[in-house]
């Protein structure tokens, strides 16, 4: 059995065509845990429209945030697999039947499809590996984004989620935690694309309040201060150029933000003692002078980074995101 846990916190519009692509999965053996996170819009009443489902399992809970809602479901799932639908996306009919049979042909603990990312006026397709790996190998594969960071388009056995969850209360969860899962499991994929990731304009990557910017820093500097012994120099350059990205997107916006000064202080000292003056010669430009000015804490290097960004915005939309 299957353990579908869908998180659901105001997606009135999106709910309905997410949840009847769960429930009209092929594969039928799903326990489906539907949380609603303290929803003010109508997701409520919906979730409650599906009871009706007897695999469907609907669960009222305080607004805590997506990580709480997954730990909750987790904490109350059943199945030999787990799997996560966001409420705002969508999947193909055949989705878990097919990761289900790939998993019984290869006996791995997490099977990945490929998935769309769909936005307003297109798609862009997102696929998955084509070979079974584990360990170290598995590790380097998901920071050169050939895995996908993200938990949804995968199923996973339910054992690696004995002493791990998601971190409560920060957002960016999924590149906290996904690391730490595959670092001891054997993945595999399939080239399908079955996965609709559904792209707003309100999503968490395009909201720049200070926790947000430090939650994104703060998930990638962990990431790379627990991995950079364990994989080949390639990788760790990937790593720290991750918390560099991470760095300079809080300094472009930091006069809109209000980091605090230790948030700040602490970014420019990890720009200081890990990075050349200017970063490295493979960085994009902007990159690279966004850095150099991240290695001064005060408003002059804000004020220049935030109009660098914006001039770079024009030319190339969403950079710093």
């Amino acid at each position: 059995m299957i353990s579908v846990i869908v998180p659901v916190y105001n997606v009135e519009p999106y709910l309905r065509k997410c949840l009847d692509s769960i429930i009209n999965q092929t594969y039928l053996d799903l326990e489906i845990m539907v949380i609603d996170d303290g929803s003010t819009d109508g997701s409520g009443a919906i979730c409650d429209e599906y009871r009706k489902d007897e695999r469907v399992k609907v669960f009222h809970t305080e607004n805590s945030g997506l990580s709480a809602a997954r730990n909750f479901g987790l904490d109350n799932s059943r199945g030999d697999w787990i799997g996560f639908v966001d409420s705002d996306d969508w999947i193909e009919p055949d989705m878990y039947e097919e990761l289900i049979k790939h998993a019984e042909q290869t006996g791995a603990d997490v099977v990945e499809c490929g998935c769309h990312a769909d936005y307003m006026t297109k798609t862009i397709e997102h696929s998955s590996i084509k070979k079974t790996i584990s360990d170290k190998e598995a590790i380097e594969a998901l920071i050169r984004n050939e895995i996908r960071t993200q938990v949804w388009n995968k199923i996973w056995k339910n054992y690696l989620f004995t002493e791990i969850r998601f971190p409560e209360g920060q957002s960016f969860e999924d590149v906290a935690t996904t690391y730490k899962l595959i670092r001891e499991a054997t993945v595999t994929g399939i080239p399908n694309n079955y996965y609709h990731w559904i792209q707003r304009k309100s999503s968490i990557s395009q909201n720049h309040d200070r926790q947000n910017l430090v939650d994104y820093w703060s998930a990638h500097k962990h990431r790379y201060e627990d991995l950079k012994g364990l994989v080949n120099q390639e990788t760790v350059a990937i790593l720290m150029r991750f918390c560099a990205y991470a760095i300079a997107r809080t300094w472009v916006w930091t006069l809109k933000s209000r980091c605090s000064s230790e948030d700040l202080s602490e970014m420019s000292s990890f720009n200081r003692n890990n990075f050349p003056v200017f970063g490295l010669k493979d960085w994009p430009v902007s990159l690279r002078t966004t850095i150099f000015l991240s290695r001064f804490n005060n408003k002059a290097s804000f004020i220049i980074a935030y109009i660098l960004n914006q001039l770079n915005r024009l030319m190339k939309p969403k950079y710093y995101a």
